[in-house]
């Protein structure tokens, strides 16, 4: 059955908004990053040692094949964090600390 509604917007404001949609789909696509969709505390996790924020790395093995998720301090680059000393955590394996938050 169809049904007549009037026009709230001009035939070329619609045409402009379907190209917008269609470069914001492009957009998307390049800025999803999967990686960042496995780390289920990436913004809730501090380092212990120095209370700054831990972030979410995924350094590659040696045969360059596989990517590891770890938490990582970003207190290990004094300049960035305005410290004089890095800090001396080490990495975290992020499906160890998942584990942690889900019991």
């Amino acid at each position: 059955m169809p049904i007549t509604a009037p026009v709230s917007i001009s035939a070329e404001t619609f045409t402009k908004a379907q190209e917008q949609r269609k470069q914001n789909h492009v957009k998307a696509r390049r800025a999803y990053q999967p990686l960042a969709q496995r780390y289920l505390l990436r913004t809730l996790v501090r380092c212990g040692p120095c209370q700054v924020h831990m972030q979410a790395g995924h350094p590659l093995s040696v045969c360059k094949r596989d990517a590891y998720l770890y938490y990582g301090c970003a207190g290990k680059d004094p300049v960035t964090v305005g410290r004089v000393e890095r800090c001396a955590s080490r990495r975290v394996r992020a499906d160890r600390l998942d584990a942690l938050g889900w019991s």
